[in-house]
């Protein structure tokens, strides 16, 4: 009887220790929960940071094709983040070949990349330097005429520049008003901002100032079409000088005077300037008649 009875009291401290020891176990499986959750918000965070920006993309796919960043020329470095990978869109040329690649923004990894011989554009030679007299004046008909120095350094010219994209747009010359034509060289990608009208339309341009190529162009039409101006219908900028002096009671030996023509104003007029003693004087002057439009007088600081 004696036996029995110690048999049933090992066995209820066995049923009571199973079930403490699963208790345990419970309570220790319920408080990783929080602890597993804590580091997933920790991981979807730096993922988060792991976004790439475009500097390093760049970086990422001149590296793959063993370029040097000096020995790139960009045509185009542009973000996509419709497609199903968001990605950067990098294309450039260097040592005789066209690169293409797509750069994943999440983690810079490169998810396509081509590259093939190009033909050296025929006109990258740099221009020769025109003697200083031959120079057009820097701001005449709203066209910036100075060229950046090509000497060295492989850039077209603007006259260049202007007649890709002329040629592009399938426009004459003489059918183009220029309203700008200047160099950008502080850009990821050096290029000649061109602008001009012809035809009703308005077309600007960015020409790519190493390769020649057409980086962005637009066209639309113009609100108020602009014709193509003669330049024998304006007086001459001495003759717009004279009458501004003339005005102001002055003489030429007593001055210092500029004079500036914008031809692509709704009256066609040379904008000019006078320092003479204690005063400076600003005249607006029609280009075609002579006649003074506006004009100011302030004290020279």
């Amino acid at each position: 009887m004696k036996k029995n009875n110690l048999l049933k009291v090992l066995g209820a401290v066995a049923i009571v220790g199973a079930l403490a020891f699963s208790a345990a176990c419970s309570d220790t499986h319920t408080n990783e929960t929080p602890v597993n959750q804590a580091a997933g918000s920790k991981a979807t965070t730096k993922a988060a940071e792991s976004i790439v920006s475009l500097e390093k993309a760049i970086d990422a796919a001149l590296a793959h094709a063993g370029v040097s960043r000096d020995d790139a020329s960009f045509l185009k470095t542009e973000l996509d983040s419709k497609d199903k990978v968001p990605h950067y869109e990098i294309d450039f040329l260097a040592g005789g070949k066209e690169y293409d690649y797509e750069v994943a923004v999440s983690d810079g990894r490169i998810l396509e990349s081509e590259s093939e011989l190009v033909e050296k554009p025929t006109a990258t030679k740099p221009a020769a330097s025109k003697p200083e007299a031959e120079k057009p004046e820097a701001t005449k008909g709203g066209v910036d005429a100075n060229e950046p120095a090509t000497e060295g350094n492989g850039y077209i010219s603007v006259d260049q520049a202007k007649t890709k994209a002329l040629k592009d747009a399938g426009v004459k010359a003489a059918d183009a008003v220029f309203e700008k034509a200047e160099f950008d060289g502080d850009d990821l990608i050096p290029h000649y901002d061109i602008e001009f009208y012809a035809d009703g339309y308005e077309y600007d341009y960015e020409i790519n100032a190493k390769n020649y190529n057409v980086i962005e162009k637009s066209k639309e039409r113009e609100r108020a079409p602009k014709q193509p101006t003669q330049k024998n219908d304006f007086i001459s900028a001495d003759e717009a000088i004279q009458k501004a002096l003339n005005h102001a009671g002055l003489k030429e030996g007593d001055a210092r005077t500029k004079a500036e023509l914008d031809a692509d104003d709704a009256i066609p007029h040379y904008e000019v300037e006078i320092v003479s003693g204690k005063y400076e004087y600003e005249y607006e002057i029609n280009a075609k008649t002579g006649s003074v439009i506006a004009h100011e007088k302030d004290f020279n600081d």
